[in-house]
């Protein structure tokens, strides 16, 4: 059925649509988007840990989008609501995971016919100066939108950066990874080297590990005072208690 829609697709371009005015009367602070679908709660909570730590170093607009359900048609709009569900089955999730993979070139023409309009109200409405993606599914088309938008006002291509944090650890799928971004962050070396496979150039994969909610990062501060030369030695604290705890998002956060 798939193949059949696209079939009888394919042959259409994706039609100039209407894009939302950006504000004319800009503040001067630079616009950051950040691209997010909440299959999972690992997604939204690394955008907002990344936020605060943009925000702590620049006065900026970051702006974070589930770009799918808000701006995607059906049945995609629905991928969020429906991926617990998914999760339940894991035949159900492994048979979504391997089909995007054997029907990327499809599955591509397909959402950009379904949600390439929908994609540019939102990159275009908000007109940013950097897009950042924290999910799979937010490279290729989010890319393919900004290059239109750009050839509409008369430029050759998109001119602001896009970059690719990859939220995955042992292994990613390979949609996360597209040669068109200027950078990309990877969180391990394996995940590096299915960057790798995928045409990312050494020069464009950066190994940083992952974003963290900013409650976490008194342990990095304390390291780095640690680490900075003192000119009389103090005796060394008694080390606090930690506890780490793994979730996803029906974890609840502790006191």
């Amino acid at each position: 059925m798939l193949l059949l829609l696209v079939a009888a697709t394919a042959a259409r371009r994706l039609s100039p649509s209407p894009v939302a005015p950006a504000s004319k009367e800009r503040s001067g602070k630079k616009k950051v988007l950040m691209l997010i679908s909440d299959t999972g709660g690992g997604h939204r909570a690394s955008a907002h840990a990344l936020e605060a730590a943009m925000l702590k170093e620049m006065d900026m607009e970051v702006k974070v989008v589930d770009v799918w359900t808000e701006y995607g048609r059906f049945p995609w709009n629905k991928m969020a609501a429906g991926y617990p569900f998914c999760c339940k089955y894991p035949a159900i999730w492994k048979a979504m995971y391997y089909t995007t993979i054997g029907l990327e070139v499809p599955t591509d023409i397909l959402w950009r016919l379904q949600c390439g309009s929908g994609f540019k109200r939102c990159i275009g409405g908000f007109d940013p100066d950097m897009v950042v993606s924290l999910h799979p599914l937010c490279q290729n088309l989010p890319l393919k939108v900004m290059d239109t938008i750009a050839k509409e006002k008369g430029l050759p291509g998109r001119t602001a950066p896009f970059a690719t944090v990859c939220t995955d650890l042992g292994s990613a799928h390979p949609s996360w990874f597209d040669k068109r971004v200027d950078l990309c962050f990877v969180a391990s070396e394996a995940v590096r080297k299915v960057a790798g496979r995928r045409g990312l150039s050494g020069s464009k994969v950066r190994m940083h590990g992952l974003p963290v909610r900013k409650a976490f990062w008194r342990a990095s501060e304390q390291n780095a005072q640690a680490s900075s030369p003192s000119p009389e030695p103090e005796p060394e604290p008694e080390p606090e208690p930690l506890t780490l705890a793994l979730g996803a998002n029906r974890t609840r956060r502790l006191p």
